[in-house]
């Protein structure tokens, strides 16, 4: 499938947002690998005139660097794109530095304040400039890029922060949606190194438990490098300071390589096949989703210098084509192409905002996955129906700040509306909105629950019954009501001074369930009481 085809098959955002700026986003999600195309959009597309030449602008705290783009899509086949949408670029990053912010629309001054609070701040190492567009690269388009990217570079001065200016063009996207489509990238056949030790199997899984010598590992790091990693959800992270237990993990398997095992905790394999043969064990396709620092630190062992081979690693090999009620659930980390796929990835932040630490589910999402304590209160014990429900609130939230964009790109929009569309423009909000519903539901459905374990009922939460844009529309009424109630207690600059304390949350929870059940919320939601269960 080509990368034009698999965008064209997103009938429901293209519907949403219009082909072109629906072009943009699934671009941007691609490059990007984000996993969640309308939630980007919700927060990247700008919207309304006057955008002064920024199509889309992403805060990337994870990979500290900030995105924006112009986008292009041509309805004609033509040799290139416009160069001068490409030198368009050079007012966009005039405007992010330093325009005058009195002239910046609300649509834009939000991300803009927090980009340059951000680069101030030291937290951003990069910025990226893209020209997106379904047209052949050109040799203009990249020469006015270049001057952009040299200008932004002279505005920043004495910074260290490094410029880049890409065109992503037909041939580009192309490859780039050629690496993602896939969850196993490599596919080669691999001769497993170890006899197995003991197995288990369910219904839809199998798995064999060995112990593999730390050369091989080694040996598949220099070949594949990050494509090993591919169905992972963050990679391996490197060698550096900032991340001194790969560190310790190379030094271990160099000074005390006999010990390695009991020190490690060991790898898991996911492979698309395996079977016995003459000559030993054949996977068929390979990707490391547990253990990818303990494999890249092993890779980056200089065998000049250290003898590794003494060294072995514990070592799960699964097979596996299991689904969560249905619903295909993606360890992959990054873009998914299409349809009702969820990934660990994209629950990770609504997972902590509806268990009340919004505060955590602003946090980038490798953070997330690297500090215990957050990946525990989000990901132990839940069950697949609980992250259902978490997960489709957040696309809810998403799906209505789209609809607020596009009546106020449309002037339709009434004064409620825009108050509700100016907290949503705060990065912050979403997860802030996120807890106050969950603290709030026993207000709306007149049940006692709890927002760690509060799930849709079996029989709803099956994708044979319910797929997930289902269960999102089942959330859009008790969405917009909340964020009514929500819009007269919290305005932007109240969110802002008060976002950090403890006493914030409950207090606005407190006084929105009020409303809502001194509204008899329980007439107004009465489908929905229905359809979630305490666990």
């Amino acid at each position: 499938m080509s990368y034009l085809d698999a965008f064209k098959a997103n009938a429901g955002l293209i519907k949403q947002l219009g082909e072109g700026n629906a072009y943009l986003a699934w671009v941007m999600a691609l490059y990007l690998e984000e996993p969640d195309v309308e939630a980007l959009a919700s927060e990247g597309i700008t919207d309304g005139p006057n955008d002064k030449k920024i199509d889309f602008i992403y805060l990337d705290r994870d990979t500290k660097r900030i995105i924006f783009s112009q986008g292009y899509l041509s309805g004609t086949k033509i040799d290139a794109a416009p160069a001068n949408k490409a030198s368009d670029l050079n007012t966009a990053a005039a405007w992010l530095i330093s325009g005058d912010l009195k002239s910046v629309p609300t649509t834009l001054r939000e991300i803009i304040v927090e980009c340059r609070e951000a680069i101030n701040d030291g937290e951003v190492e990069g910025i990226e400039l893209l020209y997106v567009h379904n047209l052949p690269e050109s040799v203009n388009v990249t020469r006015e890029l270049q001057t952009a990217a040299q200008h932004l570079q002279k505005a920043l001065g004495d910074s260290s922060i490094s410029i880049s200016a890409r065109e992503l063009g037909v041939s580009r996207i192309e490859h780039i949606f050629a690496t993602q489509e896939s969850h196993i990238d490599v596919k080669d056949i691999i001769h497993f190194p170890s006899d197995v030790k003991f197995s288990e199997s369910g219904p839809k899984w199998e798995a064999s438990v060995a112990s593999v010598p730390g050369l091989w590992l080694h040996e598949l790091y220099s070949k594949y490098e990050d494509r090993l990693f591919s169905a992972n959800y963050r990679g391996f992270l490197g060698i550096s300071r900032r991340r001194r237990i790969n560190t310790g993990i190379r030094q271990s398997a160099e000074t005390k390589p006999k010990d390695f095992w009991v020190f490690n905790n060991g790898i898991t394999l996911l492979t698309l096949g395996k079977k016995e043969t003459k000559s030993g064990i054949e996977l068929t396709g390979i990707s490391i989703i547990n253990g990818a620092q303990t494999t890249g630190s092993l890779g980056s062992v200089d065998l000049k210098k250290s003898d590794i081979k003494s060294v072995n690693v514990l070592c799960r090999v699964i097979q596996c084509s299991d689904e969560d009620l249905g619903h295909t659930y993606v360890r992959k980390r990054g873009f998914r192409t299409a349809g009702d796929q969820i990934g660990i990835e994209e629950v990770a932040q609504p997972l902590l905002a509806f268990h009340g630490r919004y505060q955590d589910g602003i946090r980038g999402k490798n953070q997330i996955f690297e500090r215990k304590p957050l990946y525990s209160n989000a990901f132990e014990n839940k069950k697949a129906r609980h992250i259902l429900l978490a997960y489709s609130l957040a696309r809810a939230i998403d799906e209505r700040r789209i609809v607020l964009k596009e009546k106020s790109s449309a002037a339709s929009i009434i004064k409620i509306e825009e108050d509700q569309l100016s907290l949503l423009r705060n990065l912050r909000f979403k997860s802030f909105l996120i807890a106050v519903v969950s603290q709030v539901l026993e207000s709306i459905t007149l049940k006692k629950v709890d927002p760690l374990t509060v799930a849709f009922q079996p029989d709803v939460a099956q994708a044979k019954n319910s797929s997930l844009v289902d269960l999102t529309a089942m959330w859009g009424p008790v969405v917009d009501h909340v964020l009514s109630l929500v819009s007269t207690q919290v305005t932007p600059s109240s969110l802002s001074e008060n976002f950090s304390e403890d006493t914030f949350l409950p207090a606005v929870a407190k006084a929105v369930g009020a409303l809502l059940y001194a509204g008899k919320a329980a007439d107004q939601h009465a489908g929905f009481s229905k359809v979630i269960a305490d666990s």
